[in-house]
Formats: structure tokens, sequence, C-alpha cells
């Protein structure tokens, strides 16, 4: 029996809002405000929010009441979303269908394996954000080109100080290639930045485009604007070709995933999906009309090991905390067009490659209150990422960083000294 499984790298990530059970609904409203750092401008807004957080907790509450009776196999919780209009929700469902499916090859590798993880592998990176920005299919699109060039170069994507997801002592910068320079300057097919995409345009657009900028390189800012892109840019990964998903059925998509993480489009428009906390989700009210644009990262179709008929992919949103850790599992299902549609519109890199002097940059801040900067564009080049104060509970328990000037030490928690 084959096994494609390394084992996981020091990872904890941020998790979605939990309050204590034994606060009064307005209790918890009060802190999931505090958690999120929400702010309203009048009693008005304020009491308009509190009504959708009260209506998602009743929900929340009801269905992990069918959970613990045994009747679901996923869990729902409060999360960034949870105070969300249906509008603004929407807003975040930026995939667009482009033109008829062209046919799928076969991927070169007739390995079966029991699991697939390119996380646990290091392929993937750090767990983004899009905020109230239609570019989903952008995250999808960078997500399968960062996992290819990483499987072909031998490299492993690190996870940073940026709180959503770090690694241990150190505190490596998450890295990853630019989400902006697609939302900004591709224009291929149906792709219209904040307005949503089609991953397939996306590699086009970074095949004629001769590769993709890094992230830190032309940041993202969730807004969109005119391409900033200069001329004769620096590639970190360029890729070679990609390939379709042959449709309708898990095979297809178990052997894509043998070759690296894969691009999918999903129907996320239900209230299940926005609030799926942890568990394997069978899809809930989801339909397969596609508007989201999400990563595969992996499979696990040990059946007895995971209670479900054909075990489970693993997917990679583009929603911060959501989730569980930002991910979610899917349940799978051998034929048809799978749970919200997951095998509909399947695709991935054939082949890529990343620049051999890349070495991704020490990152400090919080992505969770945009304060994030690079150590190497400070006043001291090679300084390094230190925790400041970690006297709260938010963000991984570091509440402030800054960049410590070669010759200092970093007491974390603490700060910078000179040794």
């Amino acid at each position: 029996m084959v096994r494609i499984s390394l084992a996981v790298v020091g990872v904890s990530v941020v998790q979605g809002f939990e309050a204590p059970a034994s606060l009064s609904l307005g209790a918890q409203f009060d802190a999931w405000t505090a958690h999120y750092g929400r702010t309203y401008a009048s009693a008005e807004e304020r009491g308009r929010r509190y009504a959708l957080f009260a209506a998602t907790a009743a929900k929340v509450a009801a269905h992990n009441a069918k959970h613990d009776a045994g009747a679901s196999t996923y869990r729902q919780g409060l999360n960034a979303l949870s105070a969300h209009t249906k509008a603004e929700y929407r807003q975040r469902l930026g995939y667009r269908a482009g033109g008829s499916q062209r046919p799928a090859a076969a991927p070169a590798s007739a390995a079966s394996a029991d699991s697939v993880d390119w996380v646990g592998a290091g392929a993937v990176t750090y767990v983004k954000d899009q905020g109230q920005c239609g570019s989903c299919w952008t995250f999808s699109a960078t997500g399968a080109m960062e996992g290819a060039a990483a499987i072909a170069e031998g490299f492993k994507w690190e996870f940073g100080a940026g709180g959503i997801a770090k690694s241990g002592a150190g505190d490596p910068a998450p890295g990853g290639l630019s989400e902006m320079q697609i939302v900004n300057c591709d224009h291929l097919g149906e792709d219209d930045g904040c307005n949503g995409g089609n991953m397939d345009s996306a590699f086009n657009f970074t095949l004629l485009n001769g590769g993709s900028m890094a992230e830190e390189a032309y940041p993202y800012d969730a807004y969109g604007g005119p391409c900033a892109a200069p001329a004769n840019f620096s590639a970190v990964v360029t890729i070679t070709g990609w390939e379709y998903v042959a449709q309708n059925a898990s095979a297809p998509m178990m052997a894509a995933l043998h070759v690296g993480p894969v691009s999918i489009a999903i129907d996320a428009d239900c209230d299940e999906f926005q609030s799926y906390a942890s568990g394997i989700f069978d899809g809930g009210s989801c339909g397969h009309d596609l508007d989201h644009g999400v990563l595969l990262t992996g499979f696990d179709k040990s059946v007895n090991k995971h209670n479900v008929s054909n075990g489970f992919f693993s997917m990679k949103n583009s929603w911060g905390d959501w989730g569980d850790g930002g991910y979610m599992k899917i349940a799978m299902k051998e034929a048809g067009v799978g749970v919200m549609g997951m095998y509909l519109q399947g695709a991935y890199p054939t082949g890529a490659a990343m620049a051999k002097d890349y070495k991704a940059p020490d990152f400090c801040g919080t992505l969770a209150d945009k304060s994030v900067f690079s150590c190497d564009q400070s006043a001291t080049a090679s300084a390094k990422c230190c925790c400041t104060d970690k006297s709260g509970l938010l963000h991984l328990g570091c509440d402030a960083y800054a960049c410590c000037a070669d010759g200092a030490k970093c007491t974390k928690g603490v700060g910078c000294a000179a040794r």
C-alpha cells in the first residue's frame, strides 16, 4: 500500500471565535465585536448587526445539537462572517465560469495512495484572507501555482508571523505569490478583479505574463485598482502549462492531487458553508451552481478512520480564520458532480519553476489588524521579527510585533534589547 503523507510541520493556526456558553447572547456579541475589532457608527447599526449575529447563533446551536445527537458529521461555529448580510457574504463568492471545458488529460502519475497531504509536505502557504473582494479565484490559482513550484523545486513554504498562521521558534515568513498582481493586472477571459474571475484565465495570464510576482513585492489590499506591476518585474514562480481534471468522479480528482494542489470551484452560497467549523462537510443545502474558487490540498480515503463512506478531501479557503483553521474537510463521493459541485471545474499546473534566489522575507504585524510589514523593508534590511507584546489572547498570543536590528536580542513577549 502506497501512502503519501509526510509529518505535518509544527503549525498552529488561529481558530474562529468561540465564547463561553455561560455568557448571555448579548455578552457573546460584545466578545465577538471585541475579538474582530468591530465598531459601529450608530446604535441602529449595532442593533442590526446584533440581530444578524443572533440569527446565526441560533442556526449554529440548532445544527450542533443535531451533530451531538449523531445526526451530522460536522460542526458549525461563529466566525468573522456571523453578522454579515447575504449580500456582504456573496461579495466573497467571486468565481465566474469561463467557456466550455476542454478535454482533460489523465495525470502521468499512476500512483494510488490512501492519503495525500500537501500541507504536511510544505507545499502550501499560510491561510490568507481575501476580505470583502470577490478575488477567491486568484487565491485558488496562486495556491495551485505555489504548490506546483514548491513540489518541482523541493521547496517548503513556511508559516509566518501574520496573525493567521505561524510555525514555532523563529516565526519564518509566509511568503507566497501575489494575488494583487492578478486582481489588478489580469483581464483575460472572465477576470475582472474584485468583481470576479476564474482560475483558468489566471493560469493563462501567468503563462502569458512570464510568471508571478512575490506577495511581498505586490501586497494584497482587498480593494483592487490599476495595475502597478513594473514591466520588468521579477517573477518568483513560472508555470509551463495547466490541465483540467476530468469531471464527475472522485478518481480523477485524487489522481490530480497526486501531482499537487488542485484549484476547484464550488457552490458555497449556503448558511452551512458560511458557519462551518470542523468535521466532514456533506454539502448541507449547497447545490452545484459554482460561485467560489478554493484549493484542494489533499485527501484521506481511510473509511473506518473517519466513519464516512469514502473518506474526505482537504480544502483550503481564503477567508482567514474561517472553518477549521482556514480549512474544510469535504465528504468524498465516488461519482456525480461531488459535494458543492466540486468535480465540475478542477484544474492544476502541469509544470512550474521557482526563482533560485528566492527567499521569503521576515514579516511583522498581524494580518487581522492590517499592520503587516516586512522586516526586509525596514531601516535595517536584515532585521528580525520579534513579538513585543503577548499579553492578550488574540493573534496567537502576540498582540504586537517589531523588527529587531542586527545585534539586538529578541525576547518573545518583551521585545528587542541590546545583547
